[in-house]
């Protein structure tokens, strides 16, 4: 994760009406990200089939932790689907 400063990177109106909601602070804006399903699936995939979740991670740009949440959430997920 990076930090900026949001004055070297937004116009002022902009800035402007960010403060009007967010007077100041860390404010973190999340990656645009339209293929998180896919990357998600593979992620799980990845880790399933037996790599390393460090390096899952080094390649997804996730912390390790956000990999185990990923997969631990998925398996929750498919535990619910699968009929007892």
């Amino acid at each position: 994760m990076k930090c900026e400063n949001a004055a070297k990177i937004f116009p002022k109106p902009l800035l402007d009406e960010m403060r009007k909601h967010f007077s100041g602070g860390l404010l973190w804006a999340p990656r645009r990200d339209d293929n998180r399903r896919e990357r998600t699936t593979l992620i799980v995939m990845l880790v399933k089939n037996g790599a390393p979740v460090k390096e899952v991670a080094a390649l997804a740009q996730l912390t390790p932790r956000h990999v185990y949440r990923l997969v631990k959430k998925h398996r929750q997920a498919t535990d619910l689907k699968t009929p007892n």
